[in-house]
């Protein structure tokens, strides 16, 4: 009895091998038709990265079309004559937006321009290699990947500064929900909580504007997220609406004073949970994140299907971008760390709480009658009945401050949807990418350390470290690459 990955590796294998059959028909048919085109071209395709959409170039061609400043350089190392039978194709122009919506789009544009390559009678006899900088690599690795079997057509994929990111739901057992899931479902609600709690401590305070203003803050996201072209705003509003009512409330208010504050707040607390509570069905972030749509990946056991074409990673240390992404996957490391307590043991908190507030209530009994007007005493009932409700609430205080510090840097870094119900979502930015069965191909990833001559060129360009493709050394690399697979005789035709 085969299961489900079984059974998709089956259909994955069958469907194929019906790739396969075709273009092996399609060539055979081209041979017929066109007996003069027989001429084996190397095409290199150059794949930009990130806001690099030469739509929005000041002058043409950009350095990755042909003509551009790396085909220029890379034409100067090595014989002229052995560039001869090296083209560099005009490969589709993405948006470059940093989402992964965009990417996942551009992934599929490009996917159909490789299988139009393939089906082509006047370039299906050449060999190809693709070239990708940034998040480009990641496009062309997914587009790659959505060939399947007919990715071994093409000779080699080469990646600069690529941080291979992806995006995965994550994967629990109903038994094994954790805090993090929790408040990602959530979150709405978690922002109202705190917003809804602000506008109550100003409403009892007497401040009526503030009072309103705190009111439909925290209404917003939920209004936001019903609204295709704002949910971004409402899970941005989500992650920081319970910083921003930390911060307001300890700048409004003095809780060491006499003025109440403590009590303002802790009623506001229970009042704002009990609504909080009863809304959170409505509120949850669920309706405004689409599982099964093309951007929202696949589980963290379902990993994608295997790239079927030789990879080479060439990174860069000090690379901006990937610092970025580094510094982000390190946060959210321990935002998960953080909230990583089992649904399991949030169920024995109820239990362990009744015993310490029976014990806190025989304590207070025995001691309000032996000490009556004694101030320690007073001190030490108050701290009693006010540390387990203000610990808890400062744990909880902190996990979503880490939280959404967290998930504002992996937005920043991979995308607007990373702010989408954080924690039933989880980003991975890896070196090489995800699979099932590993790469399924062979893959090296090789670090370059940028020389004197590289920097002084870099400075000399105003050119960031992620702008690997400006390196002398890189570039001499890149040439040595694409001219070992030309003068490489191996054909799959």
């Amino acid at each position: 009895m085969l299961d489900d990955q079984d059974g998709l590796r089956s259909l994955d294998e069958r469907s194929g091998d019906l790739s396969r059959q075709r273009l092996a028909f399609f060539r055979d048919e081209a041979r017929r038709k066109h007996p003069q085109e027989k001429s084996l071209i190397l095409w290199v395709h150059l794949i930009h990265g990130t806001w690099a959409n030469p739509a929005k170039a000041r002058s043409r061609p950009t350095w990755f079309e042909p003509g551009g400043s790396l085909e220029a350089a890379l034409r100067a190392h090595g014989d002229a004559n052995d560039w001869r039978q090296i083209c560099f194709a005009d490969a589709p122009h993405w948006s470059g937006q940093n989402s992964f919506a965009a990417r996942s789009a551009a992934a599929d544009q490009l996917s159909e321009y490789f299988k139009g390559v393939l089906f082509d009678h006047r370039t299906t006899f050449d060999r190809h290699v693709v070239i990708a900088h940034s998040h480009g690599g990641t496009v062309a690795a997914e587009a790659l990947r959505k060939l399947g079997p007919l990715a071994a057509e093409f000779s080699g994929l080469l990646t600069l500064g690529t941080p291979f990111v992806e995006r995965f739901r994550k994967a629990e057992r109903r038994d094994e929900v954790s805090f993090d899931s929790l408040t990602g479902f959530y979150a709405h609600a978690i922002a109202f909580f705190f917003a809804f709690t602000l506008a109550l401590c100003f409403l009892f305070e007497g401040r009526h504007a503030l009072a309103a203003s705190s009111a439909v803050l925290s209404l917003l996201p939920w209004t936001f997220a019903r609204i295709p072209r704002l949910r971004f705003v409402a899970e941005l509003l989500n992650a920081t609406i319970p910083l921003a009512a930390l911060v307001a409330f300890f700048v409004s208010f003095d809780l060491r004073g006499s003025s109440g504050s403590l009590a303002t707040l802790l009623a506001s607390a229970v009042v704002s949970l009990v609504f909080a509570v009863f809304l959170a069905p409505r509120l949850m972030v669920l309706r405004s994140v689409h599982f099964l749509g093309s951007s929202d990946g696949l589980r963290e056991d379902e990993l994608p299907p295997p790239l079927k074409t030789e990879l080479l990673a060439i990174r860069a240390p000090g690379d901006e971008a990937s610092l970025a992404i580094s510094a982000a996957s390190a946060a959210v490391w321990v935002s998960d760390t953080l909230s990583s307590v089992g649904f399991k043991t949030l169920g024995r908190i109820p239990g362990a709480a009744f015993a310490v507030l029976g014990v806190a209530l025989i304590a207070t009994l025995v001691g309000s009658i032996a000490f009556p007007n004694h101030a320690a005493w007073k001190l030490a009932v108050t701290l009693t009945w006010s540390l387990p409700i203000m610990v808890p609430m400062a744990l909880l205080m902190l996990t979503l401050l880490v939280k959404s510090t967290a998930t504002l840097l992996i937005a920043l870094a991979c995308g607007p949807e990373a702010l989408q119900a954080p924690g039933v979502m989880k980003i991975f930015a890896e070196p090489l990418p995800r699979s099932r069965d590993g790469l399924g191909a062979p893959a090296t990833m090789r670090m370059v350390f940028p020389s004197s001559a590289d920097l002084d060129d870099l400075r000399r360009k105003g050119s960031l470290r992620h702008a690997i493709y400006d390196y002398p050394s890189v570039q001499r690399y890149v040439a040595e690459w694409i001219l070992l697979h030309a003068a490489n005789p191996k054909s799959p035709h």
